[in-house]
């Protein structure tokens, strides 16, 4: 006889439910919910009411709208108010003023918004954290882990020798795609600014094509080793999903990074559909990402 085998992955997802006028309805339970796929109804595996944001933030939207700032002594199950967190430090695009204002924000919320029973992990793009990397609710265990970020240096460099037409990435890709022809015309014009003078009409034109070859080799070396960096960073994120997967029902992650391009030309060691697989990803692990730009963190 032959034997039919079907796999089929948990698929995790939020509900907010609300009446015609807006408001938002609690209490609800699974009874109260139907689920069908493809027309036909399916059980529902497991059902939890999430609670966003700490006690304080709910006190505080209480006394915004005029309600009771007290909470009622029938106070929801523990498993309502427990959170599973985590905060993703791209340390390999971090400058050290960055990484300082990281190491402050994680350290305020571990000491003040942290609640009861939250499941949190600190981790870096790097992996210096090592070990610690783990979720925990031990406080102690995650201040070791803020310890363990520091600034990794960043190793794209320029190989261009006029020190006054420095290229950053952003130029080098508008250089490898061709976006903007005057960025290009610059940056050899720059290049043939250090040829001697003197020289014929034929031999100038020599010159200047070697300057558009070497304007062109800069380019692709600047965004190939961006690339690797963001790739690495990519890799270690992805990791963390996988991780993170394991945990049940939803998540919350937080990127912690200063940008990095996320497309750096068609030589690029990172595939333009990576980030697609990423929140693929995430979407499986019940993750939901929130990016925050460490330069403005205060």
């Amino acid at each position: 006889e032959e034997v039919v085998r079907v796999n089929a992955e948990l698929v995790q997802t939020g509900v907010s439910v609300f009446d015609k006028q807006g408001r938002f309805v609690d209490g609800l339970r699974r009874e109260d919910f139907e689920l069908r796929v493809d027309g036909r109804p399916v059980p529902i595996t497991f059902f939890e009411n999430i609670v966003a944001g700490s006690l304080r933030d709910r006190l505080a939207r209480a006394a915004a709208a005029g309600g009771p700032t007290s909470v009622k002594t029938g106070a929801p199950a523990a498993a309502s108010r427990q959170r599973t967190v985590v905060f993703f430090l791209d340390d390999r695009h971090l400058s050290l003023d960055s990484v300082a204002r990281a190491h402050k924000m994680l350290l305020d919320f571990i000491d003040r918004e942290m609640g009861d029973g939250d499941l949190v992990a600190v981790a870096s793009a790097s992996g210096r954290i090592g070990f610690l990397q783990q979720f925990t609710d031990n406080k102690e265990v995650l201040r070791a882990a803020v310890a363990r970020v520091g600034h990794v240096p960043y190793v794209v460099s320029d190989y261009g020798q006029n020190p006054g037409g420095a290229m950053t990435e952003y130029m080098a890709l508008t250089i490898e795609s061709r976006d903007d022809p005057h960025v290009y015309e610059f940056y050899v014009g720059e290049c043939m600014k250090w040829a001697a003078k003197g020289f014929t009409k034929q031999e100038r034109g020599a010159i200047r094509r070697q300057c558009e070859v070497e304007v062109q080799n800069r380019a692709r070396q600047i965004l190939l080793q961006a690339g690797t960096v963001t790739a690495n960073t990519y890799y270690s994120l992805e990791t963390l999903l996988r991780y993170a997967q394991r945990m049940p029902g939803s998540k919350l992650a937080f990127f912690i990074s200063d940008g990095f391009l996320s497309d750096t030309g068609p030589r690029s060691p990172v595939g333009r559909d990576r980030l697609g697989r990423i929140t693929d990803g995430a979407r499986r692990a019940g993750v939901v990402i929130y990016t925050i730009d460490a330069r403005g963190l205060i």
